[in-house]
């Protein structure tokens, strides 16, 4: 089996991932391959019998030499902003995808670069991806991923109202649709379910610790939460409601930094209690350490280096300490 083909094949890097998903969905079905070229080049006239081929990460020698196809370089970003430093290595840059359209006499080739989240793209990277069409230049067009998850949620609700609906391709994109949910990508609106979603591994120990905090954590205290934004990192707990500061806690999944962790505050930031908790307790250091907060780390409660009591216990101290009430 190609490993490329495979949809669970994992890269290190999520922006990989998102690029090569896109075109296993788009491989599965000619119909919809061609829609999404229309609609992202506005390149029409492709016969439904037209030969597509999909490649992920890999140019084929062959663009350079063919001076008759129309070429495009397909750029896709959150806010199609560009940087302004030049941090790419020229040597080494290449596409995250291309697609190759051969119908009767004429040809089209589509270079794909994407960026994810804050990511902007790079007007020299650019110009190194240009080179790979030789010297038949190519058109650029600039689309964002709202766009194209919007295009996949119409085919994804086609398809659910299809009598012979292709049950493959409602999973992929259903799939595809909560995969960048979770890595940040798009723009969705994001309720507590998808924000807790975003600790994956953690999932259950983040419910746990939520549902601890606001149900009074056996002390019959109010706490409220706000900020529930995935770009927010996270969801922060409070003594009152509405309130944007003098948080007590917060549930934080880095979803850039692959970082899930509890942050528990006790006193200001000129204090030092927290260092004298974190020795107390026993917690680990984290990298950077502070003197008024305490960083747990939801893995080290699956690792067994931080029980959870411990963890609850530490809550309801750092809530009576923030707000004086012990």
């Amino acid at each position: 089996m190609n490993w490329y083909t495979n949809f669970l094949c994992n890269y290190k890097q999520d922006e990989n991932q998102a690029t090569k998903i896109l075109l296993n969905i788009l491989e599965l079905n000619v119909k919809y391959a061609i829609e999404f070229i229309y609609l992202f080049t506005k390149e029409d006239k492709i016969n439904k019998n037209a030969k597509i081929n999909f490649f992920h990460q890999r140019v084929p020698e062959s663009l350079a030499n063919e001076m008759r196809s129309k070429n495009i370089l397909l750029c896709i970003s959150e806010d199609s902003k560009y940087e302004q430093n030049d941090l790419i290595n020229k040597s080494n840059s290449r596409p995250d995808g291309v697609i190759k359209i051969k119908d009767y006499d004429k040809k089209i080739n589509i270079i794909i670069e994407t960026k994810i989240r804050n990511a902007e793209l790079n007007k020299d990277q650019l110009e190194r991806h240009k080179q790979f069409f030789g010297h038949n230049k190519p058109i650029i067009i600039e689309k964002k991923w709202d766009e194209v998850l919007d295009f996949l949620r119409v085919v994804k609700d086609r398809e659910l109202n299809n009598s012979e609906r292709d049950n493959r391709l409602i999973v992929l994109i259903s799939e595809y649709l909560n995969f960048c949910i979770i890595k940040g990508i798009g723009n969705f609106e994001h309720d507590k379910n998808t924000l807790l979603s975003s600790f994956q591994y953690y999932y259950d120990i983040a419910v746990e610790i939520d549902e601890f905090l606001l149900n009074g954590m056996g002390i019959g205290v109010e706490v409220y939460e706000h900020d529930l934004k995935v770009t927010k990192n996270g969801i922060n707990y409070n003594m009152k409601e509405n309130a944007l500061k003098d948080r007590f806690a917060k549930l934080e999944a880095d979803i850039y930094k692959n970082k899930y962790q509890l942050i528990l505050h006790f006193c200001k930031s000129h204090e030092k209690e927290a260092l004298l908790i974190q020795e107390e307790y026993n917690i680990p250091v984290t990298n950077n350490p502070t003197t008024h907060e305490l960083w747990i780390r939801l893995e080290w409660i699956v690792e067994g280096k931080v029980k959870m009591e411990t963890v609850k216990e530490l809550c309801r101290l750092a809530y009576l300490k923030k707000y004086n009430l012990n």
